[in-house]
C-alpha cells in the first residue's frame, strides 16, 4: 500500500521536475498551445459577433416608420380596428402585461412602457356651449398617458400636471408643435366634447404645460414623438380616474412597449425565447383576443441561429490549412521533446519505473501545459475576434466598426475540443518512446531509421490522387465561381473548392520530400566527381537521414505556401465582390428621384395613395456634372 502511495506521489514531482527542466520546450508548447487554441475558439467568437451586430441592424430596421432598439417588443389593441373598450376591460391584460410578461419573455427589461388613447374630441374654447352647430371648434385631440413620461421629455412652459381624480381639474401637456400651431399657452383652459357618442359629454382640461423631447430618437419613444402633436398627455392615473367614468369607450389604443438587454445572447438562446415569446402571447389572447404582437426580435433571430452556425462552418473550412499548420507544429514539438525525452525515459524504464507511472506522468504534464495555455488562449482569441472585427480586407484592419466578443458555450467547447487535439498531438510522438529500456535504445540509435508513417501508408500518392479530382472539377466548372442564376454563382457554397490549393501544396510537399532522399543520392554521387568534401559530406547526410529534417522542411515549406495562398485567395475575393458589385450596379453613382408618397402614420400606414410620379432629365445635364465621365 505504501508502495502504491509513492507511486503516485511520484507522478507530480516527476511532472514537475521535467517540465522545470526543460523550460524553454515547455514555453514553446505553450505558446503553440495557446496558437492553436485560440484560432479555434475565435471561429465562432467572430461568427457570433458578425452575426449579432448584422442582427442588430436587421432589428433595427425592421419596421419602415422609425429605428427602434434592436432588442424591443410591442404588444398592441387597436381600437379602430376592433372596437375601443372600457379600461375595466382591459385592466387585468395591463397588470398582466407590465408585471408578468415584461419579465417572461426570458430577456432583462430595460424599458416598460404602456400607453394608451382615448378616441378623439372636438377641441372648443372653455366658453362655447353650442358644440354641434358651432364650426368653431380648435381641431380633433386625444387624450393619451404613457408611463414615465415625465422623465423623458423637457418642459419648455409650465409646469407637469397633477394627477386628478373623478372630481378634481384635468390637468394636461401638450407638445410644442402644436402649441405653436395654435398659440396655446400654460394656464389656458379649454373644452373636449365627445361627438361620437349620444351622451355628448364634455371634459374640460387646464393646459399646464407645453413639452418637448430629450431625445427624438431615444429608446423610449414606442411610435416617436412627433405622433403626440395631437394628444393631450395626462398621468396614467388622470386616464383612469378622472377619463374613463366620463365615457363609455375611452380605451381607443393600449401598447406595451419592452426595450430588451439582448448583450448576450447567443444563438442557443433562439428556442428558449420563442417560447417564451409564444407563452405571453397565449396568456394575453385569452385575456384580450384582440390584441396582437406588433414587434418582436424571435423571427430574426431564428435567422441569427442558421447563420452563425453557416458561418462556423464556412470559418473553420477556410482555416483548416492554418488550424493544421498550428498542429503539425505541436506535432514538431512533441517529436522534438519525444526525442529529448528518450533516452531519460529509457534509462527510467531500465531502472523498474513502470509504463503506467510513467505515462501517467506525461499525461499530467500534457495536461497542465493544456490547463494553461488554455487561459492564455481565452484572452488571445478574445484580442484575434476584436482585430478581424475591425478589419475591412486582407491585412487591412481600419474599419470603424466593431464586433461583439463574447467567450460563449460553443467558444468554450471548441476550444476544449481544439485542446484535446493539440494535446493529442503532442503526447503520441511521446508515447511511441516509452516502451524502449536501454537496450533497446541503443540498438534504434545503431541500425537507420525507417520511413515516416505517411509514406509507409502512401498519404502523399492521396492527397495528389484527390488533389488532381479537384482540379478536374475545376476545369469542368470553368472557374472558381460556378454561374448560378442571372446573379452570379455564391463562391461560398462549396468551401471545400478552397481546400483544393491546400491539398495540391500539402500533396506537393510530401511527394517531393518522399524523392528529395533519391535527389540526394544522385547529387552525392555527383559531388563525389569534385573536390567539395563539405558538400559531399552535407549531401550523403540528408540523403541517409530524410528524417532529421522531414517535419521542419514540411512546416517551413506549408508555412510559405499558406501565407502565398491566403493572401492570393483575399485578393481574389476583393476583386469578385467589387466586380460583382460594380456590374450589380451599373455605374460609380446611381441616382433615383424619390416618388410622390402620402406621410406613414405611426403604424406605417400611406395616409395617402397618390401614384408615383417620376421626373426624368436629360442625360446630358448628369454629364454636366464635376467628375462624371458618362451617364446612361
Amino acid at each position: 500500500m505504501l508502495t502504491y502511495f509513492y507511486r503516485l506521489w511520484g507522478i507530480p514531482r516527476i511532472a514537475a521536475k521535467r517540465l522545470w527542466a526543460h523550460k524553454g520546450m515547455t514555453l514553446v508548447t505553450i505558446f503553440g498551445l495557446t496558437v492553436a487554441i485560440a484560432l479555434f475558439m475565435t471561429i465562432p467568437m467572430f461568427a457570433d459577433g458578425v452575426n449579432f451586430r448584422l442582427l442588430e441592424t436587421r432589428l433595427e430596421t425592421q419596421t419602415e416608420l422609425r429605428r427602434r432598439p434592436p432588442w424591443a417588443y410591442l404588444f398592441t389593441y387597436i381600437g379602430p380596428w376592433h372596437e375601443p373598450l372600457q379600461w375595466s376591460r382591459v385592466a387585468a391584460t395591463d397588470d398582466y402585461m407590465m408585471a408578468t410578461a415584461s419579465h417572461s419573455l426570458g430577456l432583462e427589461p430595460q424599458t416598460i412602457v404602456h400607453h394608451m388613447e382615448t378616441p378623439l374630441f372636438r377641441i372648443f374654447t372653455a366658453e362655447e356651449t353650442d358644440y354641434d352647430a358651432s364650426n368653431d371648434e380648435l381641431g380633433f385631440m386625444s387624450f393619451a398617458a404613457t408611463t414615465d413620461i415625465e422623465a423623458n421629455i423637457r418642459i419648455i412652459d409650465g409646469r407637469v400636471p397633477a394627477p386628478a381624480g373623478p372630481d378634481d381639474p384635468l390637468e394636461v401637456l401638450v407638445a410644442a408643435p402644436w402649441a405653436n400651431e395654435l398659440g396655446w399657452q400654460a394656464g389656458e383652459s379649454y373644452l373636449a366634447f365627445d361627438y361620437r357618442n349620444e351622451s355628448g359629454a364634455t371634459i374640460p382640461f387646464t393646459v399646464v404645460g407645453v413639452w418637448e423631447p430629450l431625445v427624438e430618437d431615444g429608446d423610449f419613444w414606442a411610435y416617436g414623438p412627433e405622433n403626440y402633436k395631437d394628444l393631450l398627455v395626462m398621468p396614467e392615473r388622470s386616464f383612469i380616474d378622472h377619463i374613463a367614468p366620463r365615457i363609455p369607450d375611452e380605451v381607443n389604443l393600449l401598447a406595451w412597449y419592452f426595450v430588451m438587454d439582448g448583450s448576450r445572447i447567443q444563438p442557443r438562446d433562439a428556442g428558449r425565447l420563442v417560447a417564451a415569446l409564444r407563452g405571453v402571447e397565449r396568456q394575453m389572447a385569452t385575456l384580450l383576443p384582440d390584441a396582437q404582437t406588433f414587434i418582436t426580435p424571435t423571427d430574426a433571430l431564428q435567422l441569427y441561429g442558421e447563420d452563425v452556425r453557416r458561418l462556423n462552418q464556412i470559418l473553420l473550412v477556410f482555416n483548416l490549412p492554418t488550424i493544421g499548420l498550428v498542429l503539425a507544429f505541436i506535432g514538431l514539438v512533441g517529436i522534438l521533446l519525444a526525442d529529448q525525452r528518450r533516452n531519460e525515459l529509457a534509462v527510467m524504464r531500465s531502472r523498474g519505473a513502470p509504463v503506467t507511472q510513467l505515462v501517467a506522468a506525461i499525461i499530467l504534464e500534457a495536461l497542465l501545459t493544456g490547463l494553461i495555455a488554455f487561459g492564455l488562449a481565452i484572452l488571445l482569441s478574445m484580442g484575434l475576434t476584436w482585430l478581424m472585427g475591425k478589419a475591412r480586407s486582407f491585412l487591412d484592419f481600419s474599419a470603424t466598426t466593431s464586433v461583439r466578443v463574447i467567450v460563449g458555450p460553443t467558444a468554450l467547447r471548441t476550444g476544449l475540443m481544439a485542446a484535446f487535439l493539440a494535446i493529442l498531438a503532442q503526447l503520441l510522438p511521446t508515447f511511441s518512446t516509452i516502451q524502449y529500456t536501454v537496450v533497446n535504445y541503443k540498438l534504434i540509435r545503431a541500425r537507420g531509421g525507417q520511413a515516416p508513417w505517411w509514406q509507409r501508408s502512401y498519404l502523399d500518392l492521396l492527397l495528389a490522387g484527390v488533389a488532381a479530382y479537384g482540379y478536374y472539377v475545376l476545369r469542368a466548372q470553368g472557374g472558381l465561381f460556378a454561374v448560378a442564376g442571372n446573379d452570379g454563382g455564391d463562391p461560398f457554397q462549396n468551401p471545400l473548392l478552397f481546400l483544393l490549393p491546400a491539398f495540391i501544396i500539402f500533396a506537393v510537399t510530401l511527394l517531393a520530400l518522399r524523392v528529395l532522399p533519391w535527389l540526394m543520392q544522385g547529387a552525392a554521387w555527383l559531388l563525389q566527381l569534385t573536390n567539395s568534401v563539405a558538400t559531399l559530406q552535407a549531401a550523403r547526410y540528408l540523403a541517409r537521414s530524410p528524417r532529421m529534417y522531414t517535419t521542419p522542411l514540411i512546416m517551413l515549406v506549408l508555412t510559405v505556401s499558406f501565407a502565398i495562398y491566403t493572401a492570393s485567395l483575399a485578393q481574389t475575393l476583393d476583386f469578385q465582390l467589387y466586380d460583382q458589385q460594380f456590374y450589380r450596379t451599373g455605374g460609380d453613382v446611381n441616382l433615383y428621384t424619390p416618388p410622390a408618397a402620402g406621410t406613414p402614420n405611426a403604424f406605417g400606414m400611406s395616409a395617402s395613395s397618390n401614384p408615383e410620379d417620376f421626373l426624368y432629365l436629360p442625360m446630358s445635364r448628369y454629364e454636366e456634372i464635376e467628375g462624371v465621365r458618362s451617364a446612361a
